[in-house]
């Protein structure tokens, strides 16, 4: 077996070290590129309650239908901002919004809930009020109405 050319050794180590050199560069691009979407994906979770509820529901179907999308969201100066805006725009989106129906028994405790209170279930207390203030004379009732315009019990 002959030795290689001294020359063609020393542009082969060349070569080695270019490639070397270019895949770890290319390595620690995607690393910093992942730790801006996780520090992006963060920001988004802690400004939006409903961030991942929309990512993994609305967003992601998106990009599933159109894989060009995830490029595009990958290029945005936000991918995470992005990708919620995209998936809060989405027409399944829009439609999980009318969709969303208030159960029959919550829609009667809310209609319930509006509804006057009647003297009978406010109770006997106030009702039991109301005669002893009927059985005081005037000047009594003008006494404790000083003492309490005074702060007194």
């Amino acid at each position: 077996m002959t030795d290689l050319n001294p020359q063609a050794r020393q542009m082969a180590e060349k070569l080695a070290e270019k490639k070397a050199k270019q895949a770890a560069m290319q390595m620690m691009q995607q690393y910093a590129q992942q730790q801006n979407i996780a520090q992006d994906e963060n920001r988004a979770r802690s400004k939006y309650d409903d961030y991942d509820y929309v990512i993994e529901n609305f967003a992601v179907p998106l990009i599933k239908n159109d894989p060009a999308l995830a490029h595009k969201i990958q290029m945005s100066k936000n991918p995470a901002e992005t990708a919620y805006r995209l998936g809060k725009l989405s027409d399944d989106y829009d439609a999980s919004l009318q969709k969303q129906e208030v159960s029959p028994k919550a829609e009667k405790i809310l209609k319930n809930s509006q509804r006057p209170v009647s003297s009978n279930a406010v109770g006997t207390p106030l009702k039991n009020q109301a005669d002893n203030f009927s059985k005081m004379s005037k000047q009594d009732i003008w006494q404790m109405s000083e003492r309490y315009a005074k702060g007194g019990v």
